[in-house]
């Protein structure tokens, strides 16, 4: 009995002692079939079930901002404005919300393959052991800078977002696909990249705003009146921008910077780029209905009031090198769009046939356990009256060490 226990005491050190070697290192977790199945293509490339899982449930939380909790069940009436006859239509809430969350997630979720093709345009692999390597250090990098390399934390977070340790490392790998790009794009003279040249289009390519945004939320009117109430004030004379900055009219007050925003052409909302580049020096615009982020950075419904300011030349030269990055990226981003506007999700049967607001959270096994349960058989078994451990390990990269544990093993007996 005591050499059964002194066995199995070893054979645990051994098998802490394999773990300890993956500490460290935030290994890949196995994916489920259901995870990886295939709901649809974006033009050659498979799309998986976690990715539409991820934005429908990203874009059901704006719309539960903008709708209230009950969107999804609402028979409460809607008006609204039909995008083709520019008609004003009757609708309920559930009804527009579904309608809006599949618009919204088969739109973007064209994203991460515009990309890729771009990269497949340039020759710009994107599958190499390189590659894979520089994905498993971004991932080390994350797990210790913001769980402190606890493993734990960092699988932790997966659960409670509804995000796959699979689905981070995809773009995560599409995020550094996406600096080749860029820098193939500058080397090849497709992005400008003299820096003189760029500081000479700055005054034609940035604009500097302040603006105050009021968050749309569950009250639509009663935040519309808010803003209307806060433009006469601007337009009156009775409050300027900067007062209105630090009032309780701004939702923004956390991320508004007295120096103002500078911004390259391409790299705002649409709707607040085309009213600040519409505006001469000085002037207020109206509200501009547009999209912002909450105080927990989900994007919502807000409304703006954007006033735009002059182009400092301190401020350009002191912020010289991010204002070139940042119209290098607009102009990358840009190369996006246009293939990204040339793209479009295409649902199989599985995918047309699912739910966008009742999809189940993806599900992945951690290796941690496995190595410990599921690749690991301890048994026990009896030959001629004496006792044979064996401990079985499936990762070729323990076999050694397990080996020489066997072989001492043996020795003792």
């Amino acid at each position: 009995m005591k050499s059964i226990a002194r066995y199995l005491s070893i054979a645990l050190c051994v098998l802490l002692l394999a773990g300890s070697l993956f500490s460290c290192e935030s290994r890949p977790l196995k994916p489920s079939k259901d995870t990886l199945a295939v709901v649809g293509q974006v033009g050659d490339y498979d799309v998986l079930y976690e990715e539409l899982y991820v934005l429908a449930s990203t874009y059901a939380e704006q719309l539960v901002l903008k709708y209230g909790e009950d969107a999804a069940s609402s028979n409460a009436s809607l008006t609204v404005t039909d995008e083709k006859t520019g008609e004003e239509i009757e609708t309920t809430v559930s009804r527009q919300y579904e309608k809006e969350l599949k618009t919204l997630v088969y739109e973007n979720i064209v994203a991460n393959y515009a990309i890729l093709s771009l990269c497949d345009d340039f020759g710009i692999t994107a599958e190499s052991e390189e590659l894979d390597e520089r994905v498993q250090l971004t991932i080390d990098s994350y797990v210790q800078n913001q769980f402190g390399g606890k493993r734990s934390q960092y699988l932790d977070y997966l659960k409670d977002n509804g995000v796959t340790d699979h689905y981070l490392r995809f773009t995560t790998r599409v995020d550094l696909l996406y600096g080749q790009l860029l820098t193939e794009c500058l080397s090849r003279g497709y992005i400008e990249s003299d820096a003189q040249t760029i500081r000479d289009m700055i005054p034609h390519e940035f604009a500097r705003t302040w603006h105050i945004m009021i968050l749309n939320g569950d009250h639509a009117q009663k935040n519309l009146e808010r803003a209307e109430e806060a433009l006469a004030k601007l337009e009156s004379g009775e409050k300027t921008m900067y007062q209105m900055i630090g009032s309780t009219y701004n939702d923004d007050l956390m991320n508004t910077s007295l120096n103002g925003y500078y911004f390259a052409k391409g790299t705002m909302n649409e709707a607040y780029e085309d009213a600040a580049f519409g505006l001469e020096i000085g002037q207020i615009s109206g509200i501009v209905a547009s999209v912002g982020e909450d105080a927990n950075g989900m994007p919502t419904d807000c409304y703006y009031i954007i006033q735009r300011m002059e182009l400092e030349n301190e401020y350009i030269e002191k912020n010289l090198s991010s204002l070139i990055t940042q119209y290098q990226d607009a102009a990358l981003y840009g190369m996006v769009e246009k293939v990204k506007g040339n793209l479009s999700f295409s649902p199989n049967e599985y995918g047309a046939s699912l739910d966008l607001d009742a999809l189940t959270a993806p599900k992945e096994a951690d290796p941690t356990v496995t190595i410990i349960v599921g690749s690991v058989t301890i048994g026990v078994v009896l030959i001629g009256g004496g006792v044979t451990l064996t401990v079985i390990l499936l990762r070729k990269k323990n076999q050694r060490l397990l080996r020489g544990a066997q072989a001492k093993l043996e020795a003792k007996k």
